[in-house]
């Protein structure tokens, strides 16, 4: 007879880990954002959310990793994931507003970030996608935006969109967003 006794001592390098939570910022930083301060709401959003995520992250067993990709003049990862309790101690430097639009190009970019699985890990939570945008992308961002919903991990991203301005596409956003809800940095 097989004698099936607890023993605590099999347990004791048995470390329960942190789950990361990858938020994903993709901010529009085009030269329409310099119009009704946009660019000065934009900037708010980022600094709050931060401040946000890392008030979460303490409190909760989770912690947060926040990358961000600009467009604008230019289309880039302006910060690879990094723990948000990191960035809440150092802070982000202001954005400043210039060039076009190109959405299209940023959801790309997005996309292959999310896709890579040494860049966003698979035994981390789905992503949060949010878009801070004035909605008014002026690249062929139509068919890249359909695959992102639709297609490969990125289809399981949380997508958030905010709007920034009072004559933002709001229409465009409400399409990104997963549920359809738009929020206003405004507020």
């Amino acid at each position: 007879k097989l004698a099936m006794a607890f023993d605590p001592s099999r347990f004791k390098n048995v470390r329960s880990e942190k789950k990361i939570m990858p938020v994903v910022l993709l901010l529009d930083v085009s030269y329409s954002m310099n119009d009704e301060r946009k660019i000065d709401y934009l900037n708010e959003a980022v600094e709050e959310m931060i401040s946000s995520l890392a008030a979460d992250s303490s409190k909760k067993e989770i912690g947060f990793y926040v990358a961000i990709i600009i467009f604008g003049l230019e289309v880039r990862t302006h910060l690879r994931y990094t723990d948000v309790k990191d960035l809440a101690v150092r802070g982000i430097d202001k954005f400043t507003a210039d060039g076009s639009t190109p959405l299209g190009k940023a959801l790309q970019l997005a996309t292959d970030m999310i896709e890579d699985k040494d860049e966003t890990k698979r035994n981390w939570y789905r992503p949060a996608v949010v878009l801070v945008s004035d909605g008014e992308p002026n690249d062929d961002y139509e068919g890249i935006m359909h695959n992102f919903i639709h297609s490969g991990r990125t289809h399981k991203a949380q997508r958030i969109s905010m709007a920034i301005g009072t004559e933002a596409d709001t229409d465009m956003l409400s399409r990104f967003a997963s549920d359809g809800a738009v929020v206003r940095a405004e507020d």
